[in-house]
């Protein structure tokens, strides 16, 4: 082999390295919480809401099993803001609230470490042979339920008028710079 053709097989495999262990690196990547985006559709992880009146929306929040309840909960607050401002409401008053937590079952297979060591010894006329061997056992099964996706829901209703009860209702404007630090 010349230094031409062995120089190209080392490149070749230095490239298929790179590709494997970019790869690897990519598979191995954490999961992040879901971000503050819309929803594509209903379902999907983000942020939608339907209209249900004038003044009247349900607005829901999906987020990915990395998401926590508290930020769910405030994705959807600061949706309900801007939906709010958006429709040139100053303020809205939740009606009603829901958080949904989605599980999956995960099964995990733990294997039994316990083994019977076994050792058996031949002899024959060129000598002995010993064998060692181990008897496995099997494993357990272990079965969790695990958070798979969670919403919040929130009906709202908002308005521009003095509120009846002011301390039920929530400044969208306000909410809003409150919750902005989220993004």
């Amino acid at each position: 082999m010349n230094t031409k053709t062995i120089s190209s097989k080392l490149t070749t495999s230095a490239a298929l390295l790179v590709t494997f262990c970019s790869l690897l690196s990519a598979g191995c990547a954490t999961v992040q919480s879901t971000p503050f985006v819309a929803a594509e559709a209903y379902g999907e992880l983000g942020f939608i809401d339907k209209k249900l009146s004038d003044d009247q929306y349900q607005i829901i929040f999906s987020g990915n099993a990395k998401t926590d309840s508290v930020t769910a909960k405030d994705y959807a607050l600061l949706h309900a803001a801007n939906l709010t401002m958006a429709k040139g409401f100053v303020w809205f008053e939740i009606i009603q609230s829901d958080t949904d937590v989605e599980t999956k079952e995960v099964k995990t297979v733990v294997p039994d470490m316990t083994a019977n060591p076994t050792a058996t010894s031949s002899c024959g006329v060129l000598g002995c042979t010993i064998t060692n061997a181990s008897n496995y056992q099997g494993g357990t099964i272990i079965s969790e339920r695990v958070a798979d996706k969670i919403s919040a829901t929130l009906v709202i209703k908002m308005g521009n008028e003095k509120p009846s009860y002011p301390n039920k209702v929530f400044d969208a404007q306000q909410l809003a710079i409150n919750l902005a630090t989220l993004n």
